[in-house]
């Protein structure tokens, strides 16, 4: 077991707990999934039974500690409720003891048993997705950063690992495939560039422009993606825009300044690219430890 997964930190601030009878059936291990800690089976068959001996023992100190630990599990309204439910009934003993999480007082626990974005397997999906579309693009949210972040495209697996690598520990990263979205019909308007055309968000049609400006009144954005390739040397250039309200002019001055061989620019729903479905890898930075914190805000 990895001293960073979730399961050994639990031991290690709780060590009592490998005392108890249920943790002795380990190898059976009912709160582990295929590998994976499974926070509610893990409350049923270990922490519930452990915590009400603790209770019939009165051993404050050590409900306090798991009530303290398992708040730093907490990233989702299942786990909350999970975390309420034993803090409640820890509080009907231990009047210190709060019956409701004090979420976020503590700093999120940081581990390896959670997705990585430079781990092996994630580094050769994207690498993977790079042979079959023309760019990756996504969102790039800042670890307790103060600022919402900013969206970020790229045409080389080298662009790409140098913009995670130049990203700080926590930080998360939105990562999607451009060609089997637009394949997927997730774009909401799309254009081809012919040699003698200028990338514009005319290209696109009245009727898909209408469309786009339909949209952006139901007070969502609209994400402009694009790539262009050079006609001497080959290269290929990509960017990227949220935009909303009079987004021709915007877009626009960006595009103006590209002399394209060849290219595209699509449209897309900033509704549609938050769904769990569109996204090739959503992961976070680790630090030098190769963990990662399982909450914090951004």
């Amino acid at each position: 077991m990895h001293p960073g997964n979730r399961l050994s930190k639990l031991m290690e601030t709780i060590p009592e707990l490998q005392t108890q009878p249920e943790w002795q059936a380990a190898e059976r291990a009912p709160w582990l999934v295929e590998g994976t800690l499974d926070v509610e089976r893990l409350a049923e068959h270990l922490l519930f039974p452990f915590l009400e001996r603790c209770l019939r023992l009165g051993e404050q100190d050590i409900t306090t500690r798991l009530c303290e630990f398992l708040d730093r599990l907490v990233t989702n309204p299942q786990d909350e409720r999970l975390v309420n439910q034993l803090r409640e009934r820890a509080s009907q003993v231990f009047s210190g003891i709060a019956p409701r999480v004090r979420y976020p007082r503590h700093p999120p626990l940081w581990v390896t048993d959670q997705p990585s974005v430079l781990e092996a397997a994630s580094v050769e999906r994207v690498r993977t997705a790079l042979e079959r579309s023309t760019v990756i693009f996504g969102f790039y949210a800042l670890y307790y950063g103060g600022s919402a972040g900013r969206w970020w495209a790229v045409a080389t697996i080298e662009d790409y690992l140098s913009l995670v690598h130049s990203a700080r520990p926590g930080d998360l990263f939105w990562v999607h495939a451009l060609d089997p979205l637009v394949q997927a019909g997730y774009a909401l308007a799309s254009a081809q560039v012919e040699p003698s055309q200028r990338l514009s968000s005319r290209l696109l049609g009245a009727g898909p422009l209408s469309q786009i400006e339909a949209h952006i009144r139901t007070g969502d954005s609209v994400v402009f993606v694009w790539w262009t390739q050079a006609a001497l040397s080959g290269e290929r250039m990509c960017g990227i825009r949220e935009l909303m309200e009079d987004f021709q002019e915007e877009l626009d001055s960006e595009l103006a300044r590209l002399d394209p061989a060849a290219g595209a620019l699509h449209a897309f729903r900033f509704a549609d690219l938050e769904k769990p479905e569109t996204f090739l890898l959503k992961a976070k930075r680790p630090n030098d430890s190769g963990e990662v914190p399982i909450g914090g805000a951004y």
